[in-house]
């Protein structure tokens, strides 16, 4: 990542770090993706938000959404091997949890962070178990 990314990265977290979770706007969904668009200038989160209410409405819109890794690679990011030559960076793109309800955290200074029912958590790297690791 340029200087200029990181500088865009710490204030993008410490901006939603400000916001409580709501479905459809501030979310575990739109966290990533509001993070590529302020990266890269797009505007891919605006297919995502608005779409859904509540925790049953946002299972739907998944389920009838492109896959995480789908919407990844559509981003411009590629599925890395991550080992101690390879660790995970600033920006990378973390996917945990289940295929059928991913938990996708962005990776800065050394933790992953998460926009949960309970807020925005910062999470060790070593204590996630990736499924996949994404980078741009």
């Amino acid at each position: 990542m340029t200087q200029d990314e990181l500088l865009k990265l710490a204030k993008f977290i410490s901006r939603y770090s400000h916001h409580n979770y709501q479905y459809g706007k501030y979310d575990c969904m739109l966290f990533p993706a509001e993070w590529n668009d302020v990266r890269s200038g797009t505007k891919k989160a605006d297919a995502i938000r608005d779409n859904y209410y509540d925790k049953f409405t946002a299972m739907k819109f998944y389920k009838n959404f492109i896959s995480v890794e789908g919407w990844l690679k559509g981003a411009g990011y590629h599925e890395i091997e991550v080992d101690v030559d390879n660790p995970i960076i600033d920006g990378d793109m973390v996917v945990s949890g289940m295929p059928e309800w991913p938990l996708v955290y962005v990776a800065f200074q050394g933790n992953l962070y998460y926009m949960s029912e309970d807020g925005l958590f910062a999470y060790n790297t070593k204590v996630v178990n990736n499924r996949s690791v994404w980078r741009k």
